[in-house]
């Protein structure tokens, strides 16, 4: 069972209790967030008119205030506020005026007003309603039961914050690093390497990382070592170091013939009649006919 007001019945400021009952009630959790906002729209407008006359509203400007998509959203909601029992709506189907809606206050909710100040009344929750009548023990800035009261509400989770964890550090000196890189140029080219990483806010969490890189250049040249360095460092964004590819030789005319051998013969230029020769034949027929190939 339910209960309206009429017209004077409710004090000026009243929506703030109706809001404070639906919120500690629970029943603020049992309709949902639409059917809450719509309760409290309604007993705010109410008490602008002194809870002399019911609200009035079309449904497509509740939808749209309320922030809904859909006319039928606010449909359930308000449905689910009338359920259980805080809300009162009535419409002339046959016709298109706006609906009209009015607070209500269930049956249990009832016995924690206080006709004098309006606190509740043996409530577990000792909420001041800040009316003008208030008790001797509240004071101007009190609660009832004469602690002070706060705008912020207790934080949840705990506001306490988590200690932060300080950052992995990690000494050149003391890396395993592998024999062959165990030099001064490769000590500064791995120091290069890790301001690097934290540049590019990659840095290492753990000895984990650390320990990955170590046996991922175990087997690294000094040459291939610094190569990658300088190519991490180069990019400006590469987290990590990948060995250089192998050069290759290509497929033109100078790259056949091998200009690195001191003992080879194709280290001399090549007559006129010779480079005649090669370039009717090919080049692949010329070496083998000179016993290059």
């Amino acid at each position: 069972m339910s209960a309206g007001f009429t017209a004077g019945q409710a004090e000026p400021f009243f929506a703030l209790k109706y809001q404070r009952l639906l919120f500690h009630s629970g029943d603020a959790a049992a309709m949902g967030p639409t059917a809450f906002a719509l309760c409290c729209v309604v007993a705010t407008h109410m008490d602008m008119r002194r809870f002399q006359t019911p609200c009035t509203f079309f449904n497509r400007y509740l939808t749209e205030s309320l922030g809904l998509k859909k006319v039928d959203t606010l449909v359930l909601a308000r449905t689910k506020a009338i359920e259980l029992g805080w809300l009162g709506y009535e419409s002339k189907k046959k016709t298109r005026e706006a609906g009209q809606y009015w607070i209500v206050l269930p049956e249990h909710v009832l016995g924690e007003l206080d006709p004098k100040n309006g606190c509740s009344n043996g409530s577990s929750h000792g909420v001041c309603d800040g009316g003008s009548d208030r008790s001797s023990t509240g004071g101007s800035n009190g609660s009832c039961d004469g602690s002070p009261i706060t705008l912020d509400p207790m934080p949840n989770p705990d506001p306490t914050p988590k200690p932060k964890r300080s950052p992995f550090k990690v000494s050149i000196d003391d890396l395993p690093l592998p024999p062959q890189l165990t030099n001064h140029e490769c000590k500064s080219a791995m120091d290069r390497f890790f301001v690097h990483k934290r540049q590019v806010g990659s840095w290492y969490k753990a000895m984990n990382g650390v320990t990955a890189l170590l046996n991922k250049i175990a087997d690294w040249s000094k040459e291939e070592f610094l190569e990658a360095v300088n190519d991490a460092v180069a990019s400006g964004k590469w987290a990590t170091l990948y060995r250089p590819r192998p050069k290759t030789k290509t497929n033109g005319y100078h790259s056949r013939m091998n200009f690195d051998d001191e003992e080879s013969p194709t280290q001399r230029l090549l007559t006129p009649e010779e480079e005649a020769e090669c370039t009717r034949i090919g080049f692949d027929a010329f070496a083998k006919k000179m016993g290059w190939a």
